[in-house]
Order: C-alpha cells, then sequence, then structure tokens
C-alpha cells in the first residue's frame, strides 16, 4: 500500500539561500559556527543580523535544526 511513499522534492530554504549568496569563506565560518554547539540559535542569528545578515528567527532555526526543505533535497 505505501511502497510509492517518497519525501516530496525540495528546494533550499531562505536561509540556504543566504548562505548561498556569501563568499566561500564566510560560508565556511558560518557552516563553522552552525555547527558548534557552543553558539545558541538566537545569539547567532543576533551576531549575523548585526552584520547585515538579515534572516527571519524561524527560518534559521528551522535550517539549523535539519527541519527546513533543505533536508528533503536528494
Amino acid at each position: 500500500m505505501l511502497e510509492d511513499l517518497r519525501l516530496p522534492a525540495g528546494k533550499p530554504c531562505k536561509t540556504a539561500q543566504k548562505i548561498s549568496e556569501l563568499s566561500p569563506e564566510d560560508q565556511k565560518i558560518l557552516q563553522d559556527a552552525l555547527d558548534n554547539p557552543r553558539w545558541s540559535t538566537h545569539a547567532l542569528r543576533r551576531e549575523l543580523t548585526q552584520r547585515g545578515f538579515i534572516i527571519s528567527d524561524t527560518s534559521f532555526r528551522a535550517h539549523r535544526n535539519k527541519e527546513c526543505s533543505c533536508v528533503r533535497e536528494s
């Protein structure tokens, strides 16, 4: 009955789209920060906002927690 059950095709979320606009060096710095559990999501987003990287708290949290559409990409 459920043999053909598949995740819907995903596309990059708003956070991933904004990350892709950064230089490769900045992408690495941000990815390292995202992977570092010592950074709280709120503190990291606040610091990014101060540097002109404006993203909603909800989108940023979902991306960091792997609950966004990026997870569905193949």
